[in-house]
């Protein structure tokens, strides 16, 4: 696509980010700073990357599916033209291997996941914590490949805080926004009001008639309420609710059963969470109660179709507690234990069809860390976990081990994981093959997916404490053994219908390479690059006109971005970047082509840049232009009979913005 993209490789490779938090391990944190620590304050051996709020105002990112892409490690790909479902990728793992908590806790549902990158708007996210792996016993079963942790924001400062945003996809198809944040502080209290309103045009990039971007709605409200008791204990009780509309096809004036391609969903999603801290002397202890309730409304129909409508409700509730103290005089331990609730009742009355899954699963875990000294660290986790689809109880160790020499530190992490036999984010999607309604159904047989993973990672330091620069390698190594697969066996009801199976072991493994240089005050580059493998041990069947596959579908071997901050003075800077996707295979089913086929795409580098003018400081304007050289998909499938997962590459075509900040103390 580019004839220097061999050079922007070597480039990317030899200068990529690291935001790592490593925390102190012998300060001695107040009541009111647990806030701001997060959920991982005591894991001194595990490392985090953070999304700081810098890199988000610098990349212009406007929601979670946005700035994620600037992680090294994570990749963000949209997989249907229809509805723009899409799904983020850590070290090269499904969407479904990954974790995503708000808060320190994962009340982000399988079905939320499936839209649910889209719906946090990053005016309402402090900080993002990446955790590639599962290293720490408090993450459970689920975080395989990873987890990310988006932390809500809160402000010391008594404010409001207006933004309006206007991003342009053409001259007749934008996007916009309007947030406002308030914060109020006493010395007892704190009180958070935030709220978004996202409006998306619909977009046909290839003016066949048939969207490639959906229209969609979205609107967030929520309100934080800290309340500090005493020196020692803090309440804090959140609450959230996520408006979501989204439509995509064709003739979106219509009603969806007159239309050739409809699908219509609408989410109403209310979250609640409560947490009671308490420091007292050696002891840390954490009660928690976390609830979500989801009401999806949808339509999943070609044409004319109007048994298409469909309603699937969501209840999740996680609730716990984690006790944390110090043993001897260099140990650390940490007890806890959680029980985990979810029911889900997913139904499209119009085909008979209804699928009920109640997942209940029990957990205690106990992390405990010793200091040998100075620069040797260890920390050995245990997690008994008891799910109500398996007959067994589940152990899963994790052990890390830290060590520090002058300037370098090095890590390295063993862990266990297993994925239960039941529906996650992508088998709650519906999407379009010839025509036709495509959706996933559960083998009868299915077992539980199982992993083991081994890290390991080396941090460089070679700046000094003014201008830091820092440099890591992070390989990585996960064994799945009855790996999940998908494969197609028939058609049932003008549906056709895609079998969740379980295939032989699977093998994901590379590295990741980081840099982050602060070359003087006013001038920051980061970056990343990861190449890796991911493939099954013998050869799979996706269809039967198809020949049998052995690499993961829809996963590149090397992936990365490039971002860089200039301060020119205190009203402007200057900040560009790119995003760099290599080529993958993806299966492109018959409908607008002829035949099925196995399909290598070429590779994308997008380019962005941004200028920030501050008025005064309290208003801000912010000229954005992104993926400047429009690389983007241009064989879209057309038509109703498309495929819909026939979708890869950049999430958006070039796109220009403005934004106004304005902040009232």
């Amino acid at each position: 696509m580019f004839s220097s993209r061999f050079t922007f490789l070597s480039i990317i490779f030899s200068i990529t980010i690291l935001a790592a938090s490593e925390l102190d391990t012998n300060k001695v944190y107040n009541v009111q700073e647990i806030e701001v620590i997060g959920n991982y304050q005591n894991n001194s051996t595990t490392k985090i990357n953070t999304v700081s709020p810098k890199l988000i105002q610098s990349t212009a990112s406007t929601n979670l599916k946005e700035i994620l892409r600037f992680s090294s490690g994570v990749r963000v790909e949209n997989n249907c033209q229809n509805c723009g479902f899409t799904q983020v990728r850590i070290n090269g793992m499904e969407g479904k291997y990954s974790q995503i908590l708000i808060d320190g806790r994962p009340v982000f549902s399988g079905l939320n996941s499936v839209y649910g990158l889209e719906q946090i708007p990053t005016d309402l996210i402090e900080r993002i914590e990446i955790i590639k792996g599962s290293p720490n016993a408090a993450l459970g079963s689920g975080a395989i490949a990873g987890s990310i942790n988006v932390i809500t924001k809160q402000s010391e400062i008594d404010k409001l805080n207006i933004k309006f945003n206007n991003t342009q996809y053409s001259l007749n198809a934008a996007e916009r926004i309007v947030n406002a944040n308030y914060n109020y502080n006493t010395d007892n209290y704190k009180l958070s009001i935030l709220s978004n309103f996202t409006n998306k045009d619909e977009f046909d990039f290839n003016k066949d008639g048939f969207t490639e971007i959906p229209r969609g709605r979205v609107f967030n409200f929520g309100i934080i309420n800290k309340f500090l008791l005493s020196d020692e204990s803090l309440v804090d009780i959140k609450f959230m609710t996520i408006q979501d509309t989204r439509r995509g096809g064709n003739n979106l004036h219509l009603k969806p059963e007159e239309t050739e391609i409809t699908e219509q969903i609408g989410h109403n999603t209310n979250f609640i969470n409560a947490n009671y801290f308490l420091l007292y002397k050696d002891f840390d202890l954490n009660i928690y109660t976390n609830t979500q309730y989801t009401q999806r409304n949808s339509y999943y129909g070609t044409n004319k179709d109007p048994n298409a409508y469909g309603v699937t409700f969501n209840f999740l509730t996680v609730n716990g507690l984690n006790l944390k103290n110090k043993l001897f005089e260099s140990g650390r331990n940490s007890f806890g234990i959680e029980s985990y609730i979810e029911n889900l009742n997913d139904i499209a009355a119009g085909y008979n069809y209804q699928l009920q899954q109640n997942v209940r699963a029990y957990s205690i875990y106990n992390d405990f860390e010793y200091n040998f000294n100075n620069d040797l660290t260890a920390n050995l986790g245990l997690r008994f976990e008891k799910h109500n689809l398996l007959d067994k109880l589940v152990l899963l160790p994790k052990f890390n081990l830290k060590y520090k020499y002058d300037n370098t530190v090095f890590r390295m992490t063993y862990s266990n994981g297993y994925r239960a036999p039941q529906a996650f984010n992508e088998d709650l999607h519906i999407a379009f093959l010839g025509g036709q309604r495509a959706r996933v159904v559960i083998n009868s047989n299915l077992k539980e997916e199982t992993s083991e993973s081994i890290n390991f990672s080396v941090d460089y330091n070679f700046g000094d404490l003014t201008l830091p620069k820092l440099f890591t390698i992070d390989m990585f190594y996960t064994k799945l053994r009855n790996a999940y697969n998908y494969r197609f066996i028939g058609e049932i009801s003008n549906q056709e219908i895609i079998e969740k199976y379980n295939a032989d072991d699977a093998y994901v493994f590379g590295a990741n390479f980081e840099l982050k240089l602060f070359i003087n005050s006013e001038l920051e580059l980061s970056s990343g690059l990861t190449i890796q493998k991911a493939q099954f041990s013998s050869r799979q069947e996706i269809a039967d006109n198809l020949p049998q596959i052995i690499d993961f579908m829809r996963t590149p071997n090397s992936y990365g971005f490039l971002n860089l901050n200039y301060k020119i003075n205190n009203n402007f800077t200057l900040n560009a970047g790119a995003v760099y996707t290599g080529s993958m295979s993806i299966a492109h089913f018959a409908g607008y082509i002829e035949n099925d086929r196995i399909f290598n795409s070429e590779r994308f580098i997008e380019i962005n840049a941004n200028m920030i003018y501050s008025i005064d400081e309290n208003i801000a304007l912010q000229l954005v232009c992104n993926n400047i050289t429009n690389s983007f998909q241009t064989n879209f499938d057309k038509g109703v009979n498309r495929d819909s997962k026939f979708v890869y590459g950049p999430l958006l075509p070039r796109t220009i913005g403005l934004s106004l900040k304005y902040r009232i103390d």
